[in-house]
């Protein structure tokens, strides 16, 4: 089971938000890396969960928006499933509307209905400050108290630990793969991305982890596998380890 929760910029102009700021580029970057994560656990049969505020527009990232439509494709709508809940039912300080997206309907049981007050706040949270910038426009930002509301309820995870099970078998969009399949390494070696879906994942700088995953010694990655797997050179660029011998004999 994996259970994820991504930063998401909002922008009303565009939805990848505006690009010449470093914290939004950092931002699409998790969420196109978070993407191909759902997609690899889906493809592992596994079940997943993205949580997300109750307002957010992920739903209308290209990126996203693939892998759930992927998912749809192979299981129809019935492989992804949204749901929204208030985190105040878990025993939250604050109400904090939230939702979900998952591969599997059982994800809908967290959400209790109708938020009801069952105890007195004799202070109330104050998560975010309204205020009027320079072009006299009025604005919001978040405040001191907004990070605390982050961190998750012992109560949800509790929530989410009685429905693990039922989670994890009900999980959909696995294809069902032939009988007969090439290695793994030759479906590798001879997979290209089509250009329309490498654009989807433009900020997502996969050379880094590739670079990262190849010196992990712990994975005992086998030894045909990692000329396939970027490497850094001088310059901190990430190149294959084959161009790199061809140049070197060149």
């Amino acid at each position: 089971l994996l259970v994820a929760g991504v930063l998401c910029g909002e922008c009303k102009v565009h939805f990848k938000g505006d690009a010449s700021k470093a914290s939004v580029v950092e931002a699409n970057r998790m969420l196109e890396r978070c993407s191909l994560l759902l997609l690899l656990t889906t493809a592992l049969g596994g079940c997943w969960i993205l949580e997300q505020p109750g307002n957010s527009i992920l739903g209308y990232y290209p990126a996203f928006r693939y892998v759930l439509m992927k998912l749809i494709e192979i299981h129809g709508s019935a492989a992804v499933s949204r749901v929204g809940w208030w985190m105040g039912s878990f025993g939250a300080a604050t109400a904090k509307r939230q939702c979900a997206y998952s591969n599997s309907s059982v994800i809908r049981r967290i959400d209790k209905g109708k938020l009801h007050v069952i105890r007195k706040v004799e202070k109330k949270a104050v998560t975010a400050v309204r205020y009027q910038n320079n072009s006299g426009k009025w604005c919001w930002q978040g405040a001191a108290a907004l990070k605390s509301t982050e961190t998750y309820p012992e109560a949800f995870a509790s929530g989410i630990a009685e429905i693990f099970h039922d989670l994890a078998s009900s999980a959909r969009g696995c294809p069902e793969l032939p009988r007969k399949l090439p290695s793994a390494l030759e479906l590798f070696q001879q997979n290209q991305t089509a250009p329309e879906v490498a654009e989807l994942f433009e900020f997502a700088e996969l050379d880094s982890p590739y670079a990262s995953l190849r010196g992990g010694k712990s994975l005992r990655i086998p030894p045909e596998w990692k000329p396939l797997f970027p490497v850094k050179d001088g310059i901190s660029e990430c190149r294959p380890e084959v161009s790199r011998k061809r140049a070197r004999k060149g």
